[in-house]
């Protein structure tokens, strides 16, 4: 700050005599025209004014208003004289060399007279030190309460974590319980008491037990959309076609039973993510891949990869030949608990797109979708390629 305070006196002090500015003036120029004769060779015709810019800036900057307008003066005859057609003599000149004079003597006019206006910024720049000096003290105290503040809320959200935590612990135990004994004793009614049951008493109690398979279900995919928020994800290079066959295997068993393919054309580059993360985000993708086709209809899955839109990123894409989505739908998916059909027609629990998204934005990387009723879905992630972690 003394510094500053300094340079700005010492900018505000009177300048030397008239005759030293005016002096400085005539060096300028002759040191320009020098300078400007030497390049000639180079040069040739381009640019004579051009350097000429140069003294005016100078002498306005040191001397003031009058040096200025004196260096352009002078300047624009001295590059006339030698420089402009006609060379070594005031006559030939020509309507685009006139217009070129004239646009270098405005030049320097203009700066000439903004020396002023620089002038008197400067002395405001001074005159605001002083509150420049107070405005730094109250930020100081104001970064110290910050600092204070902080640190209370960064408490607060390790206290609120750590509840979350004992939510989530009792949402694992504590629900999950009751619902594992409501499925036992479905099981068993069915089997034990079976002979002694109806239809309607059959149809209830399958009802009853996949009502509570839901419910588990539901509460599995809570939790896990649960952990992607708040988890510290720990990137690393990955091998992509491991990652793929890895989902492939999670999922081969509902695949199967549907009678579908999956058609994986490498090559798969490496990537940036969490493995286990990147496997979830991917069985989630497959697994939506085999549920939504029209009733009867084996799952065709393609799964691929190519360069990205954005540099140094790599897309994924998992194409079906499914029921499709409407396009004011394409973004709804993505929420949590956003189910498009009902779980009667088409099971799940509407958290699966939910888990992919808040995945692939934990790792980094972008999702989204490319579809039409009817025509079938390509969804596509795009993460980091390894070497652009």
């Amino acid at each position: 700050m003394q510094t500053l305070r300094a340079g700005l006196r010492t900018s505000e002090a009177p300048r030397s005599g008239r005759g030293l500015r005016y002096g400085l003036v005539v060096l300028a120029v002759a040191l320009t025209l020098g300078f400007r004769l030497l390049l000639q060779p180079i040069l040739g015709e381009s640019a004579p004014l051009l350097m000429f810019v140069l003294p005016v800036l100078v002498s306005a900057w040191y001397g003031g208003r009058g040096p200025g307008l004196a260096a352009t003066v002078a300047s624009a005859l001295v590059g006339w004289y030698f420089f402009l057609p006609g060379h070594y003599s005031f006559s030939g000149l020509g309507p685009a060399d006139a217009i070129q004079l004239a646009i270098f003597s405005v030049i320097g006019a203009t700066v000439s007279s903004l020396h002023g206006r620089l002038r008197f910024a400067r002395s405001r720049a001074a005159g605001r030190l002083v509150e420049l000096e107070a405005s730094e003290e109250r930020f100081r105290l104001l970064n110290e309460t910050l600092e204070q503040r902080v640190d209370q809320r960064t408490a607060e959200l390790e206290s609120a974590n750590r509840a979350l935590e004992a939510f989530a612990y009792s949402i694992s135990h504590d629900l999950r319980a009751p619902l594992r004994g409501i499925q036992g004793f479905a099981q068993a009614l069915l089997e034990d008491y079976g002979d002694r049951l109806d239809a309607t008493g059959h149809d209830y109690s399958r009802r009853i037990a996949a009502a509570a398979n839901r419910m588990d279900q539901l509460i599995q995919d809570i939790l896990s959309y649960s952990r992607l928020s708040r988890a510290d994800l720990e990137l690393a290079p990955i091998p992509l076609d491991a990652a793929v066959r890895e989902a492939q295997v999670e999922v081969d068993l509902p695949l199967r039973q549907r009678g579908g393919e999956i058609a994986i054309e490498g090559p798969f580059p490496r990537v940036r993510a969490h493995r286990p993360t990147l496997v979830q985000v991917l069985t989630n993708l497959l697994t939506n891949a085999i549920v939504y086709v029209a009733p009867g209809a084996p799952p065709r899955i393609r799964v691929r990869a190519e360069d990205g839109e954005r540099s140094g990123t790599v897309r994924v894409w998992v194409e079906d030949q499914g029921i499709g989505i409407a396009p004011e739908h394409q973004e709804r998916i993505f929420h949590v608990f956003e189910r498009l059909h009902g779980s009667e027609t088409y099971p799940g629990t509407g958290i699966g797109l939910a888990i992919v998204r808040k995945g692939i934005e934990r790792m980094g990387g972008t999702v989204g979708v490319e579809s039409a009723p009817g025509a079938g879905a390509r969804f596509w992630i795009e993460l980091p390629e390894e070497s652009h972690g």
